[in-house]
């Protein structure tokens, strides 16, 4: 039987341009945007082709890996931009321009971002509960509390 419906737009062109698009860091919203698709269009074509979702995926992990972690290891530890300053006169004529270095000191959140993420087990701020006895979970615990999970456990 032939499907009914519109003809699908989902080409291997459209697909490359995608996964070009989030090489370059766009969101999907973004990409769906600049291939002139919906956003649920996209999404569908995701759902529906599991190696086109995983290349989505690989190519945004590889912008994230290029760029995101670097700058916020450069947040981290501090660093020095070249700024350009301009001198004006009181009509507005550019007298002189100096270029200088400007130092940026360290950032504590990214550091503490950067920590919590690089080293756990060390810096998170949950504190995990490790559970000596092998207890069989079957119930759904997402929105228990602690004592929560402790009255089930002695109740197990």
């Amino acid at each position: 039987m032939k499907k009914q419906g519109r003809p699908t737009l989902k080409t291997e062109s459209l697909i490359n341009i995608a996964i070009n698009l989030a090489k370059e860091g766009k969101t999907n919203r973004q990409i769906a945007r600049t291939i002139n698709i919906g956003v649920s269009t996209l999404d569908k074509w995701l759902a529906e082709d599991e190696k086109f979702k995983e290349s989505l995926r690989l190519a945004k992990l590889e912008f994230d890996r290029n760029n995101v972690e670097s700058m916020l290891l450069k947040r981290c530890l501090g660093y020095s931009i070249k700024e350009i300053k301009v001198k004006k006169n009181a009509r507005g004529d550019i007298l002189e321009t100096v270029e200088i270095d400007k130092e940026l000191p360290p950032d504590p959140s990214s550091l503490a971002l950067y920590l919590r993420n690089r080293m756990s087990d060390v810096y998170c701020q949950k504190k995990r509960l490790e559970i000596e006895n092998n207890v069989e979970i079957t119930e759904n615990r997402t929105s228990f509390s602690l004592s929560d999970i402790i009255e089930i456990n002695r109740n197990n």
